[in-house]
């Protein structure tokens, strides 16, 4: 009926306001505890040591991929292994874990809330991740696992790498590029 049309648009249009403040109350409450410094979310790796030779054995020059069969071969739980999820593998180090914390400024003792926002193309509907500006950020220190040398010669090697993952494909990509 035309009352059953026109309450399901407005339940929707109520739904849709209702999403957008609890959003808003959300990153509001957020924003709060990072100025006063406190959690937002998010923990670091806890095992100092495990940390420390990651980013050692990276720098010195070794592959993400081996340090991570290193690690689960020598049965080292992995940043998640306590959490509680149905993914597998459960406790398992994944390259991709190994490569966020190798960036992650947590390490040296920095902690950015802020720093980035994710928005939803509308025509493709894929999300993308957007850089906030510096001045937007909330920097606090941490007490750091790593030191500065340390990290910048991580850093370096993420740089001085040719494409993304290198190998055949990059090449593959090169030579049709070329053509």
């Amino acid at each position: 009926s035309r009352t059953a049309r026109m309450q399901a648009g407005l339940s929707g249009i109520m739904s849709e306001e209702f999403r957008a403040m609890v959003a808003d109350r959300t990153r509001s409450a957020l924003e709060l505890r990072a100025r006063a410094g406190q959690a937002t979310g998010g923990k670091a790796y806890e095992n100092v040591e495990i940390v420390r030779e990651a980013f050692r054995r990276f720098a010195d020059g070794e592959s993400l991929k081996a340090i991570v069969s290193d690690l689960n071969r020598r049965g080292i739980p992995s940043p998640g292994a306590t959490w509680k999820q149905r993914a597998s593998p459960r406790g398992k180090w994944l390259v991709s874990a190994l490569h966020s914390m190798l960036q992650n400024e947590r390490y040296i003792g920095r902690l950015i809330w802020n720093r980035s926002e994710w928005r939803k193309d509308p025509d493709t509907g894929k999300r993308r991740r957007i850089e906030r500006p510096e001045s937007e950020w909330i920097v606090r220190s941490c007490e750091p696992m790593v030191d500065q040398s340390g990290w910048a010669r991580a850093q370096a090697r993420f740089t001085s790498r040719p494409g993304r993952g290198g190998g055949r494909r990059g090449t593959a990509r090169r030579r049709w590029k070329a053509r």
